[in-house]
Parts: C-alpha cells; sequence; structure tokens
C-alpha cells in the first residue's frame, strides 16, 4: 500500500451517466481544497456542469443546481 504522505482525506466524483470516476487525496477537509479539486479536475478538465450532488453520511444527499 503506498504512503500517505500527510494525506488524510479523499475527495471522489462520479458521473452518473458514465460512472466514470476522478479523485484526489487531500491532507486538509476544507471548502477551498474541495472547491479547488471541482474546478480544476471536474469544471477545468469537461466543462460546464448542471447539476452536483453532493453526499455526506451525516446530511445525507444534496442537489445543487447550477445555472
Amino acid at each position: 500500500m503506498p504512503l500517505a504522505k500527510g494525506k488524510k482525506y479523499i475527495v471522489l466524483a462520479r458521473d452518473n451517466l458514465s460512472q466514470y470516476v476522478e479523485g484526489q487525496a487531500l491532507q486538509s477537509a476544507t471548502a477551498k481544497a474541495v472547491t479547488n479539486f471541482v474546478l480544476e479536475d471536474i469544471i477545468y478538465r469537461y466543462g460546464y456542469i448542471s447539476q452536483i450532488t453532493l453526499v455526506n453520511p451525516l446530511l445525507g444527499p444534496i442537489r445543487c443546481i447550477i445555472f
């Protein structure tokens, strides 16, 4: 198993149509780190997204509609 190199969190994104997964290990679970992941690894790479669904085990699914 590879070393964590100080990374404690994993953020994942999955396309519901193709089931393709993008992921990144993070050192901290801050809004800035997650926003950078969404911008750099999702939106800048694939373009416009009309909807993002966030899943938190404590809160359940949360839908964010982007216009």
